[in-house]
Formats: C-alpha cells, sequence, structure tokens
C-alpha cells in the first residue's frame, strides 16, 4: 500500500499548541503534523529565500496561532519566508499489485 497525498483547501491559521511536527516538503513549502493527526502544508512566497535540511528554519509569532497572509517562516541563514497559504494534505491509498 501506498500514499499518495492531495491537497485541499486549508484553513487561515492553526493554532500553534497543535503543532506536533513540521517538516520541509520543498525550497518553498513546509508540512505540518498536528496532534489530530492532520497534514497541512504552508505554501511561501517567491521572494523565499530557499529553505534547505541543513540549514532549518524556525517561528516567530505574534501570538498563538500561525496565520497565512501574515507570519513567517525564518530560515536559519537569515532571511524571511511569508506563509501564502495553507493547504490541507488528504491522504489517498493504494493498493499495489
Amino acid at each position: 500500500v501506498s500514499i499518495e497525498w492531495h491537497e485541499k483547501k486549508g484553513p487561515r491559521c492553526i493554532p500553534m499548541r497543535a503543532i506536533e511536527h513540521a517538516s520541509l516538503s520543498g525550497e518553498q513549502q513546509v508540512d505540518f503534523i498536528l496532534g489530530n493527526r492532520q497534514h497541512i502544508r504552508a505554501e511561501l512566497d517567491d521572494d523565499c529565500p530557499a529553505l534547505d535540511f541543513y540549514g532549518g528554519f524556525y517561528l516567530q509569532l505574534p501570538d498563538d496561532k500561525l496565520c497565512a497572509g501574515r507570519d513567517a517562516i525564518r530560515p536559519r541563514m537569515g532571511g524571511s519566508c511569508t506563509i501564502e497559504k495553507f493547504k490541507m494534505l488528504v491522504p489517498k491509498l493504494h493498493r499495489e499489485r
């Protein structure tokens, strides 16, 4: 069985306390896994310096929510990447023969 992830419209904000894990899924994307097992992808602006797996990133927030169009992800090597939008990632199982 393999899993293919499909993107759907996501929320405008996600509560910080719900985030259990974050990982890079591309140079302009960060995936969050929430405590309720939801997967949310943050799509970053085009002016974002490329994120890499070695330098990492951090969040600096004004309150207890992470919101698209307002908040940014900051690469450890400098710069800032505004979150353009969130997408829900919905799994679709494929049975291999």
